[in-house]
């Protein structure tokens, strides 16, 4: 829209460079062309801060984008982690027992341990029953 607005106000003053017509005075003409050219200043300076902001939000954006991949592999790393060290403490309590063990049971204590591993990798925990109290009512 600047651009349109930039190219009109250009072929305005371009326009205003021929000689002014018989019907208009000569010093109404000159402050036409005057305003003219002020104009076209103003729209070429509206159009070069526009372009500056578009590329400031431009790279903010990718900025943002970059963190949110970098948060996402954390968060990738850290579910991997906690799935492996859910099995691996799983496999090594249980190991032994795991045939005396109910259905019931091994769910129960999948949740604790799943539990327990998460809040030690928060840095804020908020205390709750969790989800192993309300399975075991």
């Amino acid at each position: 829209m600047v651009a349109k607005a930039l190219t009109a106000s250009c072929t305005l003053a371009q326009n205003f460079k021929k000689p002014a017509p018989s019907s208009v005075e000569q010093c109404q003409f000159e402050q036409w062309r005057k305003l003219a050219v002020q104009c076209n200043k103003a729209l070429a300076a509206q159009e070069r801060k526009l372009h500056a902001m578009q590329t400031e939000y431009e790279t903010k954006l990718e900025m943002l984008k970059a963190e949110m991949r970098a948060e996402l592999i954390d968060r990738e790393g850290n579910a991997a982690r906690v799935a492996d060290r859910q099995r691996s403490l799983i496999e090594s309590e249980y190991k032994l027992d795991r045939a005396k063990l109910s259905s019931y049971d091994r769910i129960t204590n999948s949740v604790a341990v799943l539990e327990s591993t998460l809040d030690t990798l928060t840095s804020v925990t908020t205390p709750g029953p969790g989800t192993s109290a309300v399975l075991a009512r």
